[in-house]
């Protein structure tokens, strides 16, 4: 059996290699301040997945990237559907994972 820790630390990885292509592919549409955040952030959520899987620890870490990560997304997306749809539905529970997350990633960081 695969353990949580694990499995966050593929999960951030899957995230960050996303975020990744998604930024290489918007480059120009981007500005370059924007471009260069984006790619820090990406390879960081990277390196911290690797790091979580090779060492099995720094699971809050890869909790409070994701929780951001998802975050970010279901905000920019919070206008794209109707209220009450399923898709809307999707978005806040996107929302609330995240949040989620994040609370988790600062629990494991601060109550360890």
């Amino acid at each position: 059996m695969i353990s949580y820790i694990l499995a966050l630390g593929i999960w951030t990885v899957v995230l960050g290699t996303i975020m990744l292509f998604w930024v290489m592919v918007r480059k120009k549409s981007i500005s370059a301040t924007k471009f260069r955040v984006y790619l820090i952030y990406a390879i960081i959520m990277i390196c911290a997945g690797i790091v979580t899987i090779i060492l099995n620890k720094y699971d809050g870490v890869c909790g409070i990237l994701c929780g951001v990560t998802m975050l970010y997304v279901s905000y920019n997306d919070r206008n794209a559907y109707s209220r009450f749809t399923i898709p809307y539905i999707d978005n806040i529970e996107t929302f609330f994972m995240g949040a989620v997350l994040v609370c988790y990633g600062l629990i494991r960081i601060f109550c360890e």
